[in-house]
């Protein structure tokens, strides 16, 4: 918790000394921070990635990742990039590579991973998320068009001007600035909600069908409805602490996403993991190594 502590205070002063530019009269050299901050954006990501690996173990046996910066500029910021440019048709197929590519740079031991997830699957992850975001938007888009029916038809009338009495009677009812105030509140819990469904699905989409060396496979239990209300607490309680949270909500975010996977053993589990304590990457190994700081973007 203290290693996530560190990294929060990290890109809390980043954030700050960012903002607080235009305050000390040098806001052109935002700018330059922008692009400094984008450069190290695919090491932060490997380096949280590392992290938190490295403080998992089953059977006193270590994981690892081995991330490249190149690569994770390519499946964390450009491939994404495309996804949202093409109105997230290509979504789906960031978010494979994005999978795969995590999926195959962790190491449990001395022993890869293989991930044989097909696109169509990640397509349908899509797919119902769509579904459920038009669910969730169909009744506020209805419960907005007649709780604001009177202000549509008065506008949609073109009989009224700015200043007209009846128009200006409507604008100043206070039930109207707090629909207006709830909206964008709404909507970042619609979106939230279905981003991490979607998180879930593809993350459930992946686990299915990942494979370690010798033939062990995974299954995932997580629920997409759960996660997203995870989130959304976590958001929550640490908006009302000022962020001192935030590791606390780390850590409990991090714990349903590895409570949530269960492991299909082979039938010489044991011999396996025997191999893989000799070959080295033991819990004991990796203290000196895990320590660090956990950077989250």
């Amino acid at each position: 918790g203290f290693d996530i502590f560190k990294g929060w205070m990290v890109v809390t002063l980043v954030l700050a000394l960012f903002y607080a530019l235009p305050l000390i009269g040098v806001p052109v050299l935002q700018e330059g921070v922008s692009l400094a901050l984008l450069l190290v954006y695919p090491w932060a990501i490997n380096r949280s990635l590392r992290f938190n690996a490295r403080n998992i173990a089953w059977r006193d046996v270590r994981f690892d990742f081995n991330g490249g910066y190149f690569a994770s500029l390519w499946y964390f910021f450009l491939l994404p990039l495309i996804g949202i440019l093409t109105v997230g048709l290509l979504m789906p197929l960031a978010s494979k590579g994005m999978r795969d590519y995590v999926a195959t740079r962790y190491t449990f031991g001395s022993a890869g991973f293989t991930s044989d997830a097909g696109l169509g699957s990640y397509y349908g992850a899509g797919f119902k998320t769509v579904l459920i975001f038009l669910i969730l938007l169909v009744p506020v888009v209805v419960a907005c068009m007649v709780a604001l029916g009177g202000l549509i038809t008065t506008l949609m009338s073109g009989s009224v001007g700015l200043n007209d009495p009846a128009l200006q009677f409507l604008l100043a009812d206070p039930s109207l600035s707090m629909i207006l105030y709830a909206i964008p509140v709404v909507m970042i819990f619609i979106l939230t909600l279905t981003a991490s469904y979607y998180q879930a699905l593809t993350r459930i989409v992946m686990l299915d069908g990942l494979r370690l060396r010798g033939g062990i496979r995974f299954r995932s239990k997580m629920s997409g409805f759960v996660l997203g209300w995870i989130i959304l607490s976590n958001l929550f309680l640490v908006v009302l602490s000022l962020g001192l949270l935030h590791p606390w909500a780390q850590v409990r975010r991090y714990r349903y996403l590895t409570e949530t996977i269960e492991i299909r053993p082979i039938a010489e589990m044991r011999g396996f993991i025997d191999r893989q304590l000799k070959a080295g990457g033991s819990v004991g190994d990796a203290v000196g190594e895990a320590g660090g700081l956990e950077i989250s973007f």
